[in-house]
């Protein structure tokens, strides 16, 4: 999920209950500023520390969370792949008894076609 940071911002500054005008100084910006800043989905680091000044909020960790959690994703889907070099299906069929041997014919020729694919049937 990509972190709108604007919106993070809007959100706590919101929260804050500061004065956009107060705000705007403690960040070393005019007001209209503020505004631009809220609707921005981009913001370069020197800003974010300010803004992160002054809200007493680390934006900064928004990101991290989720570069760590694309990583992790990532990182279990290896795990599980490097784990788990087949799958195992379990079937359950009704057979009615006038039909077992055919069906037992049938298992045997799935057997067969299965060893040709390199699969195993247990």
């Amino acid at each position: 999920m990509k972190v709108h940071i604007g919106e993070e911002i809007e959100a706590k500054f919101q929260e804050s209950g500061m004065k956009i005008a107060l705000f705007a100084e403690k960040i070393n910006t005019g007001v209209r500023n503020v505004y631009a800043i809220f609707s921005r989905n981009d913001i370069n680091a020197d800003l974010l520390s300010r803004v992160s000044k002054a809200l007493k909020f680390d934006f900064f960790k928004l990101y991290n969370l989720e570069t760590t959690s694309d990583f992790m994703v990532e990182e279990e889907l290896e795990e599980y792949r490097a784990e788990k070099k087949s799958i195992s299906i379990a079937l359950n069929v009704r057979v009615p008894n006038e039909h077992l041997k055919e069906f037992s014919q049938f298992l045997n020729e799935v057997k067969e076609i299965s060893v040709r694919h390199g699969y195993r049937l247990a």
